[in-house]
């Protein structure tokens, strides 16, 4: 079983030669950034206030700074890699 912090997971993947997770490169999933884009434009035509944060802009701060806006944020994150 994984435990909390993935520890044993890493283990059983190390034992069956997959390296680590800080070695694996991840790729962006095919066709994923024009599926938000889209989104956000199916979105705005509906009236609904967008953020569109991308690649490197669509970082770990900037979201927790857009969770911390209290009433101001946003009521829907919608994330693809």
């Amino acid at each position: 079983p994984q435990t909390a912090n993935g520890a044993h997971l890493r283990s059983q993947m190390v034992l069956r030669g997959v390296p680590d997770w800080q070695d694996v490169s991840w790729g962006n999933l095919p066709g994923a950034a024009s599926e938000v884009i889209e989104i956000e434009d199916l979105l705005k035509k509906q009236g609904v206030k967008t953020t569109l944060l991308m690649d490197t802009s669509a970082n770990e701060g900037q979201i927790k700074s857009m969770l911390t806006k209290g009433p101001l944020a946003p009521d829907l994150i919608h994330l693809a890699t």
